[in-house]
């Protein structure tokens, strides 16, 4: 927090020396409007203890990205195994929502309920939508709605696992592995591996969609 409070709405890195444990949404990480932070995971984890009481809200995200905001998240250690974990995984649980720019790269992200959440995000957040980069040589297991871009533009996904466990109703309706919808845009997936538990993997809505799909593995 103090690193963070240091920058401010500035530019700059900062690497993690331990790992972490954020027990309560108002301790979350929030990269605030106008910020260009890179958080260097380093090979330790940020662990999530924060509650939910069921369902989906917009008080149980980790990190937090807000409008005109860029996080770039890495991990640039030697050994990698730089990651987010939640330690129930109950239902509402969430790793992210971007409302700004979002870069990642060799960070995993596990045993949360839901994985990004765009800021667009139907009946939680209703936002404008937000933006993301490259993703990059990540794992996501989730249990439902892993990565739920909705409106959100996204210009390449490349060497990521995503996975969905989930199968069951609840939540934010059909259980979907990558989702988007209402004009929301990946310009290029690439060597990937996307599968899901329940009968969709990935879903397209009115004008969502993937302009190229290489050398992927979607079951």
């Amino acid at each position: 927090e103090a690193a963070l409070a240091a920058v401010g709405s500035g530019t700059g890195t900062i690497t993690m020396l331990k790992d972490k444990t954020i027990s309560d949404f108002d301790e979350r990480i929030v990269i605030p409007t106008g910020a260009n932070i890179t958080l260097d995971l380093n090979g330790h984890t940020i662990t999530s203890a924060i509650p939910c009481a069921g369902g989906a809200h917009d008080s149980t995200y980790v990190v937090e990205v807000e409008e005109g905001a860029t996080l770039n998240l890495v991990d640039n250690s030697d050994a990698k195994g730089g990651q987010f974990v939640h330690t129930t995984g109950d239902i509402g649980t969430t790793f992210l929502r971007n409302a700004g720019t979002l870069n990642m790269s060799d960070v995993d992200v596990r045993n949360f309920f839901y994985g990004i959440l765009d800021n667009s995000t139907t009946n939680v957040f209703n936002g404008n939508p937000g933006t993301y980069g490259i993703i990059s040589n990540c794992d996501f297991t989730t249990v439902h709605r892993t990565l739920n871009f909705e409106e959100g533009s996204v210009g390449t996904i490349e060497g990521c696992t995503i996975v969905m466990t989930g199968s069951e109703g609840g939540g934010l309706g059909a259980y979907i592995a990558l989702y988007l919808e209402k004009g929301g845009t990946i310009n290029l997936l690439e060597d990937c591996h996307i599968s899901s538990s329940a009968q969709n993997t990935i879903q397209l809505l009115s004008g969502g969609r993937i302009e190229t799909i290489r050398d992927c593995t979607i079951v």
